[in-house]
């Protein structure tokens, strides 16, 4: 048991060891484009963050908002800091490693499904409670960081026909990023209306 574990942390070390390069490249070439991008996430945590301020006496819509803010948080730092990049290298040279590289295809499809099927649980959890706690409209908050996590999802297992579809261009802009600004944008939208109408009536069931 002992050497299996000694070999794992050997391949994880040596994997980690790999794919620092490339993450360090991939900060190195961070632009405007994503400062512009992790503002957005800042912006609407924020604004999920005022309604956690304005419903501080109800726990469980504070709670809620809470939630949502640090996921937006925690999304908006990993475009800084290209978590999803070398956690995707990472893997990619763990595979190369232990010898099972050419038969990531299934695996990495394997991966999304499991992750969109987490990701739905969330989002559903959230949209349930928004939606026992809120008004209706809140709910876009939910399909927001149900489109955002799934695009994360998608982007950090990095399977060859999602990235295809994510890095198409349209207009100038990949649709990666296009899917990106639109789950922002819902995320805003759903907590901008909750801080300038007030609350419907509360249901007090989960």
């Amino acid at each position: 048991m002992r050497v299996i574990m000694d070999s794992i942390t050997q391949s994880l070390y040596l994997a980690v060891e790999q794919a620092s390069p490339i993450w360090q490249r991939a900060i190195s070439q961070l632009s405007w484009w994503h400062a512009l991008i992790a503002s957005g996430y800042g912006l609407a945590a924020w604004f999920c963050f005022l309604n956690a301020q304005v419903n501080k006496e109800a726990l469980v819509p504070c709670s809620i908002w809470c939630i949502a803010a640090a996921l937006m948080c925690l999304l908006g730092a990993n475009v800084v800091l290209q978590a999803d990049e070398f956690l995707t290298q990472v893997c990619r040279a763990l595979a190369r490693l232990q010898g099972w590289y050419g038969q990531r295809r299934e695996l990495q499809y394997r991966v999304i499904g499991l992750f969109a099927l987490a990701a739905l649980g969330v989002g559903f959890w959230l949209f349930q409670w928004f939606g026992n706690y809120s008004q209706r409209h809140t709910g876009v908050v939910s399909l927001g960081l149900l489109a955002l996590l799934l695009l994360l999802a998608v982007r950090t297992v990095s399977a060859h026909g999602t990235d295809a579809v994510i890095y198409a261009r349209f207009v100038g802009i990949s649709m990666g990023r296009f899917f990106e600004l639109t789950g922002i944008a819902l995320v805003m939208w759903g907590a901008l209306r909750s801080l300038f109408q007030p609350w419907a009536s509360l249901k007090l069931t989960p």
